[in-house]
């Protein structure tokens, strides 16, 4: 009754009219014709008439609902499909082989089709194989799983490249049965493009972020390496002020004692001389001699490293009788000091090819500081062995030793050793020893240990000259 009265008023005046009539019908029941109407053939007559035109009108009245409900149904279809069409996605239905049951007008729009044209057909009479197969995938799992899903997919649409987010899930009656697939398709072209956008720029960002962060590590890089460079050469000036210092102490100090030593003993000669003993007299001169030597030799060394450090030392090998340098060298020695010992092993050749000045610097220098640097009652070592490709001079003492931090220092212009206390020197001797060595491409080696001695070891290669040999070496005392 319900639904009737949903009904247009037409049908519903049709109804109720024919309840009404169905009513009054009945009330003339065949008893009350039989009663009325004694003819027997108007009876059955009328019986017969009452029996079509009850069917007549029955007719009539179920055609008239039949049609307001059809008329009703169309109206809800075209309000319905009005619907779907007002919506700016695309809207359309599949059944399980995917064929399209409904299609809406921006479906039909993306298809370049009237919407008839779609309806049975699949994805693959309108897309790529591979872009269909794609969807067909997504649709079974769907249907497998029964869940609703969300798909983006970039499709070649109207020959372009565009990007869509579908939404679907399973069409079904009240009752469960699955009718179909159901999905709204909105495309998102518009804010891939935005996306891509913003990748890119991210990625530009980033790829400038990190050229700037290269280039900043690469600046911080470059000033660590200008502050280290700096630094070493404001330690290199401190050191070079330094060195400048104990240079001009040192070489103040080792001037000061011998001419000390010349002016007192000219005075004591100049006011004294008739008085002073004869012995006396050659002591005097004796010290005067060795202040000059002393002086000399002072010169000599700063010259010389002078030379050394400019580059302006050569070395020019020619026959050498080593042995002959090496004695005399040990016997100048002694006789400036004549409570020392020096002892030499020699073993091998005895003349070779040699720089006869630098290999006397080096045996001197050696000799020197071993005797300088060890008590008057010790013994100083001085071992020659003469091999086929190389010199072997070693030179070994007992005296105070070498500390193990200040070794890697030693031949380093002017720098002493701190246990030397008041040993005089200009620590000039050991780098002088080193500079000859690395003319004559050879090495040397320090085994030290304090309180115990030391032993400096001299390999130099040997060399071939055809020169003549070198004159003989005047000793320096």
């Amino acid at each position: 009754m319900l639904r009737l009265l949903r009904l247009p008023n037409l049908a519903l005046s049709i109804a109720l009219g024919y309840a009404f009539v169905s009513s009054l019908w009945i009330a003339f029941s065949d008893d009350l014709l039989k009663h009325t109407v004694p003819d027997i053939d108007l009876l059955t007559q009328l019986q017969t008439i009452k029996g079509w035109g009850f069917v007549l009108f029955s007719s009539i009245i179920l055609y008239g609902i039949i049609q307001a409900a059809i008329r009703r149904l169309n109206r809800n279809h075209q309000l319905l499909q009005t619907i779907v069409n007002s919506i700016p996605d695309a809207v359309f239905v599949k059944d399980r082989q995917g064929r399209y049951l409904i299609a809406n007008a921006r479906l039909a729009y993306l298809m370049n089709r009237p919407p008839y044209a779609i309806l049975g057909k699949s994805d693959a009479d309108f897309l790529l194989p591979q872009e269909a197969n794609q969807i067909e995938a997504s649709d079974q799992e769907v249907f497998q799983t029964g869940c609703a899903a969300e798909v983006e997919y970039q499709l070649m649409i109207q020959g372009q490249p565009r990007w869509f987010l579908v939404s679907k899930a399973l069409c079904q009656t009240p009752d469960g049965h699955v009718i179909g697939l159901v999905s709204i398709s909105r495309e998102i072209t518009h804010r891939k493009q935005i996306q891509q956008a913003l990748e890119n720029f991210n990625q530009e960002l980033e790829a400038k972020v990190q050229e700037r962060t290269q280039s900043l590590l690469t600046a911080q890089v470059a000033l660590q390496q200008q502050e280290q460079e700096l630094r070493r050469a404001l330690a290199a000036e401190q050191e070079l002020n330094e060195l400048r210092s104990r240079f001009v102490s040192t070489v103040s100090h080792e001037f000061r004692t011998p001419l000390t030593v010349i002016t007192t003993a000219t005075k004591l000669l100049e006011q004294f001389y008739e008085q002073t003993p004869i012995a006396k007299r050659r002591d005097y001169f004796h010290k005067i001699r060795q202040a000059i030597q002393a002086l000399t030799q002072l010169l000599d060394d700063l010259l010389l490293i002078g030379q050394a450090e400019a580059g302006r030392l050569s070395f020019n090998p020619a026959p050498l009788d080593f042995h002959r340098l090496c004695q005399e060298r040990v016997e100048s020695l002694t006789v400036s000091e004549p409570d020392r010992t020096i002892l030499m092993t020699y073993q091998g050749d005895k003349v070779m090819p040699l720089d006869e000045k630098l290999v006397d610097h080096i045996l001197t220098n050696l000799l020197s500081n071993a005797l300088k640097y060890s008590a008057p009652d010790q013994t100083v070592h001085l071992f020659i062995t003469i091999h086929p490709d190389q010199i072997l001079i070693q030179v070994r003492d007992q005296g105070i030793g070498i500390a193990p931090e200040e070794q890697s220092r030693l031949f380093e212009s002017f720098h002493r050793c701190s246990n030397v206390g008041k040993v005089p020197g200009t620590g000039l001797g050991l780098s002088i020893v080193k500079h000859c060595v690395d003319l004559h491409q050879g090495t040397i080696i320090v085994d030290s240990t304090l309180d115990q001695g030391s032993t400096f070891t001299v390999t130099l290669p040997r060399v071939q000259a055809s020169l003549t040999p070198s004159p003989p070496i005047i000793p320096r005392s």
